[in-house]
């Protein structure tokens, strides 16, 4: 997070009031443990990866916090997702995918992204070097 110069001063609490000139470093963990965001599925604080199938990410604004926006954004996001496109590459050169079609693989559902209504039914099998 971007630390802030406080201009004049800036209550943090009832109790506690930042003096002019102090330094003020937001920590992510209070927004990221928010139970308005994230208490479906057991509170923020369990381990729940099905919180983010039921088709609401776009509106829970803050579930991107964590990367933050703007000049100061997460480098961690553009790692994250470079890795995630190496992945998709090794997986693309050394295997072969095959998608058993069903009746609901045309339909979509909305989560985060588009995905079939069929879960995308795949399977992988090793290609043979030439």
């Amino acid at each position: 997070m971007v630390p802030y110069k406080v201009k004049k001063p800036f209550p943090i609490t009832p109790e506690y009031t930042a003096p002019k000139g102090s330094m003020i470093i937001p920590s992510l963990w209070r927004s990221l443990h928010d139970n308005e965001a994230y208490g479906s599925h057991g509170g923020a604080d369990e381990w729940a990866p099905e919180r983010w199938i039921d088709g609401d990410a776009e509106e829970q604004g803050k579930n991107w916090l964590v990367f933050g926006t703007g000049p100061h954004y997460c480098l961690g996001q553009t790692y994250a997702v470079m890795n995630l496109m190496l992945m998709i590459h090794l997986l693309s050169a050394n295997f072969n995918m095959h998608h058993t079609v069903t009746d609901r693989s045309e339909e979509i559902r909305v989560f985060a992204t588009l995905f079939p209504m069929d879960d995308l039914l795949l399977s992988f099998t090793r290609r043979v070097a030439a």
